[in-house]
């Protein structure tokens, strides 16, 4: 184990951090933007960026978190920073290969990492509410530094120490980490899938969906606006190119021929028993659906 500097994972941590991360010395005050210049300078500091995953990072409130790793024959960490005064840590998992968050990422990876992740949380009994915005910074002086690892992981090598397991939680707002990410996305192409045919242009679409998942982004520790714009960018990009554009286009007609004949009718509502009367098929909808959105 090699203690504070000179060693290639503090390199590596200096060397990819965000343009402009996230930094504090004191969290009683709050976080601010700053250079990289100025945010390796202080206690706290972003780690990870919004469009890719370097880090796992784990928040162990309770001292000799390495010690126990190691007992527990779980893998150990690439780098450890320690609290001078009460032990408790940040452990630092370095990937090889970055796991991707941004418009053209694999959701294979993506959801194994949560898995990964959500699995050494449990198994390290680190902080499950620990939000992986901002960690310990292993280049200030205050902390206690270690590097444990020298070669960082890749995904699969961590197999080899755990069964990856992602875990299902009842209450969305308690999902933290990488699993708001595939939470968010996974909420937001269920509704695009059968809503994208209201929409004439992509650029409409995307404002629907960045508006629809400001709406699901209701965690006990929501992700950043700029991190959810990326995932409706994504995924308006991604039903919208894949989505036949012959038959958006001929159900968006349908739907607004439907809208038309809907408004000349008396009592504006249509009787169920006809073809037209039927404006939930024709939006992909439950008839129950349809009804509660029109009450809405």
């Amino acid at each position: 184990m090699e203690n504070n500097n000179n060693n290639n994972q503090l390199e590596n941590f200096k060397s990819n951090l965000p343009a402009k991360p996230y930094c504090s010395d004191d969290l009683t005050y709050g976080v601010m933007i700053r250079s990289t210049k100025i945010a390796r300078t202080m206690r706290y500091i972003q780690h990870n960026d919004i469009l890719s995953h370097r880090w796992f990072l784990f928040d162990c409130d309770y001292p000799n978190a390495l010690e126990y790793a190691d007992d527990s024959n779980l893998p150990l960490p690439n780098l450890v920073a320690i609290n001078r005064k009460n032990g408790h840590s940040h452990l630092f998992y370095g990937l090889e290969t970055p796991v991707l968050t941004c418009d053209n990422a694999r959701k294979g990876p993506l959801n194994y990492a949560v898995a990964i992740e959500d699995t050494l949380t449990r198994l390290l009994k680190a902080d499950p509410c620990y939000t992986g915005l901002i960690c310990k910074n292993p280049l200030h002086k205050d902390w206690l530094t270690y590097q444990v690892r020298a070669d960082s992981y890749t995904l699969n090598e961590f197999k080899e120490y755990i069964e990856p397991k992602r875990t299902l939680k009842k209450d969305k707002e308690k999902v933290n980490g990488l699993g708001r990410n595939c939470t968010l996305f996974d909420l937001l192409r269920h509704w695009a899938y059968t809503n994208f045919v209201h929409y004439k242009t992509q650029e409409d679409f995307f404002n629907a969906c960045y508006q629809q998942i400001i709406s699901f982004n209701r965690f006990d520790n929501p992700l950043s606006l700029n991190e959810i714009k990326t995932i409706a960018k994504s995924v308006a990009k991604w039903v919208w190119n894949r989505f036949d554009l012959e038959i958006r286009e001929k159900k968006f007609s349908s739907l607004q021929a439907y809208r038309g004949r809907l408004g000349g009718l008396k009592g504006g509502r249509p009787k169920s028993t006809t073809k037209d009367g039927k404006p939930w098929e024709l939006e992909g909808i439950s008839r129950a659906t349809w009804y509660r959105k029109k009450a809405a």
